[in-house]
């Protein structure tokens, strides 16, 4: 509790002033509109919050996805990859046999 507090009033005509100086020993006591203004900018900012967490949360979802996606395509890749060197070693070798059974005739 504080016992020799300076009160000052914010007025009408200065309502939205962010200039009021204050401390540890300042109360601020807010008029009628300035309490509404400032209500209302923290329900806006209340509603902004909400919906970048929904935001957020999407983004979450869609990252995950994408990264499933790109596993998957990763591993198609590797296989891929594994088919065609095992089609080259399988050609080498019949190349080879093709060349050993030309010099026989």
């Amino acid at each position: 509790m504080v016992l020799d507090a300076e009160i000052k009033y914010n007025t009408p005509e200065h309502v939205g002033d962010t200039e009021i100086q204050s401390d540890s020993n300042t109360i601020v006591v807010l008029s009628d509109d300035e309490l509404k203004k400032t209500l209302e900018i923290f329900n806006e900012s209340q509603a902004n919050i909400c919906a970048l967490e929904e935001e957020l949360h999407k983004k979450q979802l869609e990252y995950r996805n994408l990264e499933k996606v790109s596993e998957r395509a990763s591993i198609s890749l590797n296989e891929f990859h594994t088919q065609q060197q095992d089609l080259f070693n399988e050609f080498v070798v019949l190349r080879k046999k093709y060349d050993e059974q030309k010099v026989r005739d």
